[in-house]
């Protein structure tokens, strides 16, 4: 009985001790870079912290030591540190260093290949010469990034591919009656230090027969031609209409009426008594052209029928000295005369 409570004695107090031993240990320090911008450090991930570490960094060994400038935290508590880098930093070790609780801890971290960069933006698709184009923007160094770009057909992902440089993918040959959705994340290529973390996922773009907010539909220079005409045409009709009920002289000159010839004589004849410059309506101006701009002297004349044995004709007298007479005196008459026409009858 007295072994069995030594032993459970001894083993508490070992048991006291270890956890002693690790409260009071400095944990390690986990970092990566994000975007080549700066240095994420975290700690005490793990167990719920208890202590409020102090956080020191530098890069390479010409550069100083300097203290976090910027903590993250967990219920007032620091459990993370971002530290700013230059774009070359990533090729040089970075040095840290954990302080607190009586303890420190210093860590020499090669941070080459963990890089992790922020996602791809501005996703678009076009359709161009019957394939899907999808572009994407990254940062300034394109030629030292690797893509990963995934699509799905109707709701069922494919494999993946990958692409060295550029930012831009075709699908070729894509079904019209499909809808596809595509995503793409980036990582730093081997030409610049290869990196073991890729991106988050970009946000989704989608194009097809869909109504998703992101959905780019397939552009048609003569759908949008037929589109617009159709629409010109509609305004065109609508401002015609509305001229033609409010405008009379336009809908003469537009719709003109057809006469009915029968219609218009009988209102010549019974309404305007046979004046034709009233019934065309012709305005007084025009109606003062049509009327003669010169008088005819009047000559009054008498006609005098000679003797039947005489051989002069018929003779015209004018009693007005002015004007001319129609016949001479002394013309012959080129009638024939009575006698002469009942002599020919008879032979």
């Amino acid at each position: 009985m007295e072994r069995r409570i030594l032993c459970g004695f001894i083993l508490s107090s070992v048991l006291a001790a270890q956890r002693v031993r690790g409260a009071s240990a400095v944990p390690d320090v986990s970092c990566y870079i994000v975007n080549l911008e700066y240095v994420n450090c975290t700690w005490n991930l793990v167990r719920n912290p208890e202590v409020n570490y102090t956080f020191f960094g530098r890069f390479g060994t010409l550069k100083p030591t300097t203290v976090c400038p910027s903590y993250m935290w967990y219920k007032d508590v620091a459990v993370g540190c971002r530290f700013p880098c230059e774009r070359s930093d990533h090729f040089n070790e970075f040095y840290s260093t954990l302080q607190g609780n009586g303890s420190m801890h210093n860590q020499t971290l090669r941070l080459k290949d963990r890089v992790k960069l922020n996602p791809p933006t501005n996703l678009t698709v076009e359709w161009k010469d019957d394939n899907l184009l999808l572009h994407w923007v990254t940062g300034s160094s394109v030629h030292c990034y690797e893509y990963e770009i995934q699509y799905s057909r109707n709701d069922q992902w494919k494999d993946s591919t990958k692409l060295n440089g550029g930012n831009e993918f075709m699908l070729a040959l894509p079904s019209n009656t499909s809808r596809y959705e595509f995503k793409v994340r980036v990582r730093i290529g081997e030409a610049c230090g290869l990196s073991t973390l890729w991106s988050e996922w970009s946000p989704i773009v989608a194009w097809g027969n869909s109504t998703a907010v992101n959905e780019i539909k397939r552009p048609s220079s003569s759908y949008v031609i037929q589109t617009v005409c159709g629409v010109m045409a509609a305004a065109l009709l609508i401002l015609l209409s509305f001229l033609l009920v409010r405008s009379e002289r336009l809908r003469v000159i537009l719709v003109p009426v057809v006469p009915n010839p029968v219609k218009n004589l009988v209102e010549l004849i019974d309404t305007y008594n046979g004046n034709v410059e009233k019934w065309l309506c012709i305005y007084k101006g025009m109606e003062e052209g049509f009327k003669p701009n010169f008088t005819e002297r009047v000559c009054s004349v008498q006609e005098y029928q000679g003797n039947e044995d005489s051989s002069e004709g018929l003779t015209i007298y004018s009693e007005d000295t002015d004007c001319p007479s129609l016949c001479s005196n002394s013309s012959s008459s080129t009638m024939p005369s009575m006698a002469e026409s009942e002599l020919h009858a008879s032979v």
